[in-house]
């Protein structure tokens, strides 16, 4: 299959434990397993089913724990949801699903006004504030995959005390 698009996906986490080089070797084993299982929901969502995406590690760098990895995606189909097979693609839905994850805190929207328009939606969350997201980002955190894996690179690294987690994408 044509490789769609190549580019390098950075993880980054900050944080006492890191600046004492006492990250545990199992944690980061899983949250790079998440980070990889979320990242192929996003592209499945993104792409369709056809294409797939291939996360190898490119790097170890910098101050914090930076995890640089290299992403491939294959197999575009007729249906993809974006056709442009920009990375930005990528990064968009995963931000706007991170982003909604903290939005609703745990909870479920209060209510959802989707937009099919401008193909984004309306969430208010439980405490009554209302954001705007893609539409395809309900997809991705109904998805018990993604839901998961954001709770193991994200919030699980968040509440055994690093300061702060960072996704960042460029070009090859």
């Amino acid at each position: 299959m044509q490789t769609i698009t190549e580019d390098q996906l950075s993880l980054e986490y900050y944080g006492a434990a890191v600046e004492k080089g006492q990250l545990k070797a199992k944690d980061v084993a899983r949250y790079i397993l998440a980070l990889d299982e979320f990242m192929n929901v996003i592209t499945t969502e993104a792409y369709g089913k056809d294409a797939s995406l291939c996360m190898d590690v490119s790097g170890f760098r910098g101050q914090s724990f930076d995890i640089d990895f290299l992403l491939q995606v294959v197999g575009l189909s007729s249906g993809a949801l974006f056709c442009t097979s920009s990375p930005k693609d990528l990064i968009t839905l995963a931000t706007d699903s991170i982003k909604l994850c903290i939005h609703l805190a745990g909870n479920q929207p209060k209510q959802c006004t989707p937009d099919s328009n401008a193909n984004t939606v309306n969430i208010e969350n439980s405490n009554g504030h209302t954001q705007v997201f893609h539409i395809q980002t309900l997809n991705v955190l109904s998805d018990p995959k993604a839901a998961n894996s954001l709770d193991t690179f994200i919030r699980e690294p968040l509440l055994k005390g690093l300061s702060e987690v960072k996704i960042k994408i460029f070009k090859v």
